[in-house]
């Protein structure tokens, strides 16, 4: 199940409407409490991702764009390709699948196996940072899964190597690698990307309700 409030930032309409549609029995749901709603995760079909990726210097300034941060050394004729991208995950009503296919060149993403009781510790290792659907804003973050960027690549063989970890396409570890990453919280514009990328309901619909929030 998904908010009203993510729904209808994906689809574009109003929360009225949606709950006009739930109440109709037009969009398939369920009432939570006296007034409020939640939408079938069906109602987040999966779909093709078409569009063509960004090179890495401009995913990344992208993602600066999408959190508020300094673009630096961006030509003006860039920056505006950059605003055009932005009106256009506004107008979306996909913006996930737009972002995941724009930003694919942002790093590398690969899935661990590690020892559950080392979870915790290689969360809270200053060499990564959490992200996607272990950062706190997602509101997705479970105990028995990670999402972690390691915040300077060149560290990456000496975290997998200390946790043991195992390449596994099921793994409980994300572990994104590319760039360095001095902050020890990620950016929203990563978050975003990194949410997009899981394909699911939940995270489709955190990522139309924080990008909403966010621009």
């Amino acid at each position: 199940m998904v908010s009203v409030e993510a729904y209808a930032a994906w689809r574009g309409i109003s929360e009225q409407r949606v709950r006009e549609l739930l109440r109709a029995g037009e969009l398939s749901g369920r009432r939570v409490g006296k007034s409020q709603w939640e939408v079938d995760d069906v109602a987040f079909a999966a779909r093709p991702r078409s569009s063509r990726p960004m090179s890495p210097r401009m995913a990344w300034a992208l993602i600066r764009m999408m959190s508020g941060e300094p673009l630096g050394n961006v030509a003006p004729s860039e920056r505006s390709r950059l605003r055009s991208k932005l009106l256009k995950l506004q107008s979306s009503q996909d913006p996930a699948a737009l972002l995941s296919a724009w930003l694919k060149s942002r790093g590398e993403r690969k899935a661990f196996s590690i020892a559950p009781q080392d979870l915790d510790d290689l969360e809270a290792d200053d060499r990564v940072m959490r992200s996607g659907i272990s950062d706190p804003r997602s509101g997705i973050s479970s105990g028995d899964k990670a999402e972690l960027w390691v915040r300077n690549g060149e560290r990456l063989n000496s975290v997998i190597k200390d946790y043991l970890m195992i390449p596994d396409p099921k793994g409980q570890v994300i572990l994104h690698s590319g760039g360095n990453h001095p902050d020890p919280v990620a950016p929203i514009g990563l978050v975003l990307a990194d949410l997009a990328d899981w394909n699911g309901p939940r995270e489709n619909g955190k990522v139309a309700e924080l990008l909403a929030a966010s621009l």
